[in-house]
């Protein structure tokens, strides 16, 4: 089992935003030094809930203050990005922080960020799902071209620099219905669930389903990737001196 940190980024109305990205590197540097494995950076757009809109930038700049711990986004928005310029800055990522790194995806929720955007809430689910099968062609082919519903690559093209991790680092994705979830089993990542929206019940039920979607996806692919058997569940946590102060 592993540990990690989730950072948000919230308030950035109450506190400015240059003393609440000093206090994250802070605290990635703590978690660093105290043995967590792995800092999740979110993105998110136009609300104080959360003043993060890149999580790539934040995480080059821990991974220069940190020694060991891995980086990763919970999650980076693929529907509100290009796909190729958001494989091109992952793969620079990769590269920057010497492979200390994990890629967590979703297509996203909030209205008001795909308004601000002027992209299409009722398409995420297409526009996810193809723009992860270009970025995979992205850091794993050369010449390609794409031909797609949303986004079109009609002239041979090949993406420069390629990830450190190959083919590309592994991939965690934000899932909160079965649909994704067999989705993500049938490609080879891992998903990532909310504890704080499901019961212990019902996030053991949402595991007993994805190892079967698992179990199936393995029927049919010969190798299948090994971040299959991972399970990520997302948990808020308040931190006391005391175990009878926390309980």
């Amino acid at each position: 089992m592993r540990f990690g940190t989730f950072h948000l980024l919230p308030s950035p109305g109450v506190v400015p935003g240059e003393l609440r990205y000093a206090q994250t590197m802070e605290q990635v540097v703590l978690a660093d030094q105290a043995g967590f494995d792995v800092a999740w950076f979110a993105e998110h757009h136009f609300s104080d809930y959360g003043a993060s809109p890149n999580p790539l930038l934040p995480i080059v700049k821990a991974a220069g203050l940190t020694k060991r711990i891995t980086f990763g986004q919970a999650i980076i928005v693929v529907t509100l990005w290009h796909p190729l310029r958001l494989a091109e800055d992952i793969a620079v990522t990769d590269i920057l922080v010497d492979g200390r790194f994990e890629i967590g995806i979703g297509r996203g929720y909030q209205h008001y960020e795909f308004q601000g955007f002027d992209t299409p809430l009722d398409q995420s689910r297409e526009m996810f799902e193809e723009a992860v099968a270009l970025m995979l062609k992205a850091w794993t082919k050369e010449d390609f071209t794409h031909a797609g519903q949303h986004w079109r690559v009609p002239t041979p093209i090949t993406v420069l620099p390629k990830p450190l991790q190959k083919p590309h680092p592994p991939i965690w994705v934000a899932t909160s219905s079965r649909e994704t979830l067999a989705w993500t089993a049938r490609q080879g990542y891992a998903p990532i669930c909310s504890g704080n929206a499901h019961t212990v019940e019902s996030i053991a039920r949402l595991r007993a389903f994805f190892a079967e979607e698992v179990a199936a996806a393995r029927a049919n692919v010969s190798t299948a990737p090994t971040t299959a058997d991972r399970f990520g569940v997302l948990r808020y946590t308040y931190v006391t001196d005391t175990d009878d102060e926390a309980l």
